[in-house]
């Protein structure tokens, strides 16, 4: 079962590394039937990560898909690493922000669809999945049963968040 979803959550992380929302939606046809692209956002911004919502109305399921580094401004996010407050430790500073703008983008949808009944999964690789954890953590007290995938995930907090 865990590895029939480990692979399932792959297929998705596959899907974000389309170059447009287009391309992500007819790969996410094959890879996930039923489910749709419900938003996107392929930024090029300093810690504003790119991110794709994919709903599947009958499985009732949500995934926050966050891809890893994919352009300059990923880049910049991902070296600036000095140390930033997070909760009772310290996290990578570029991380955080990332999270804390995600949480200001994506969870207003998020929690609507915990509300209508959606399991909420946060899927994220590498810059995605440092990302993801902390997204996680700020979601958690909105949507108690949100989850994180995260693969390839780089070290990004203190002893203290462990």
């Amino acid at each position: 079962s865990l590895m029939l979803r480990l692979r399932h959550v792959l297929r998705l992380l596959q899907v974000s590394k389309e170059p447009t929302p287009t391309d992500a939606q007819r790969l996410l046809r094959q890879a996930m039937p039923g489910a749709e692209l419900v938003q996107a956002e392929l930024s090029n911004a300093v810690a504003a990560p790119a991110y794709f919502l994919v709903c599947s109305r009958e499985a009732k399921t949500a995934y926050l898909v966050l891809p890893g580094t994919r352009n300059p401004a990923d880049l910049a996010t991902d070296f600036n690493a000095e140390e930033e407050e997070f909760g009772a430790g310290l996290g990578h500073r570029g991380m955080v922000r990332s999270a804390r703008w995600l949480m200001e983008e994506v969870s207003p949808v998020l929690i609507r669809l915990y509300t209508q009944g959606f399991r909420v999964t946060v899927v994220g690789h590498s810059l995605g999945a440092g990302c993801g954890a902390f997204l996680t953590l700020l979601l958690r007290p909105h949507i108690s049963s949100v989850f994180c995938y995260g693969f390839g995930t780089p070290p990004c907090i203190d002893a203290e968040l462990q």
